[in-house]
């Protein structure tokens, strides 16, 4: 399937935001968790609101991370995005590379990196994000029909036993993986790459520390 430059530009960035939000929403979740025994105190002071807050980022997690790595031919997808690779690599010419970035600081310099596709590499990425070649992807998208987007209600009766239950070590793979992935490919599109690290992600803190410091007077 053939595609614009806009278009995929559009998917990519849709992609690779998404994956920007579940580290970021992942990091806080885990922080905020390890928090809890040090803050113990003063997070007790107002459970309902830091516990609500927890479970906000654990759920926010698992959201980016399903629209993510969906399979839905309609959806912005990283299976899409690489199969829309794998059938346009004109997108990575030479030619085309320099196009984009004549406008920026040293373009003559960073047209000259070599930035060819591996297509060795790019099979194996295809495979990684494939429920049919992928365990750790069918059971995200497993958990997201049963658990997300519906409720299966063997599912919840059987969740203590479920084998099929998403463990944090399973999503932090994904996510890392994820940005892996098109880290890769923005780096050979256009020479650029986002960070998942956000300015205040240690504002809780704060808070935190101004209760502790209110008990002490």
């Amino acid at each position: 399937m053939e595609i614009s430059s806009i278009e995929f530009e559009k998917s990519l960035e849709k992609i690779t935001n998404n994956l920007v939000y579940a580290s970021i929403h992942y990091r806080l979740y885990t922080n905020l968790c390890n928090a809890s025994e040090e803050y113990n105190i003063e997070i007790n002071q107002s459970p309902v609101f830091w516990q609500l807050t927890i479970e906000a980022h654990a759920t926010s997690t698992i959201l980016m991370l399903c629209q993510v790595y969906d399979h839905h031919k309609d959806s912005f997808n990283l299976k899409k995005l690489l199969n829309t690779i794998h059938s346009n690599p004109s997108l990575f010419k030479k030619e085309c590379f320099y196009e984009r970035i004549k406008d920026r600081p040293l373009a003559d310099d960073l047209s000259k990196t070599p930035r060819r596709l591996n297509n060795k590499t790019l099979k194996q990425d295809i495979q990684y994000v494939n429920k049919e070649t992928n365990p750790l992807v069918r059971k995200l998208i497993d958990f997201r029909d049963k658990q997300v987007a519906h409720i299966d209600k063997n599912y919840v009766l059987n969740a203590e036993n479920n084998s099929e239950t998403l463990v944090w070590k399973e999503v932090e793979e994904l996510i890392l993986k994820g940005h892996e992935i098109v880290s890769t490919y923005e780096s050979l599109y256009r020479a650029s790459s986002w960070s998942s690290n956000i300015i205040g992600d240690e504002d809780y803190k704060k808070v935190l520390n101004a209760v502790r410091k209110a008990d002490l007077k």
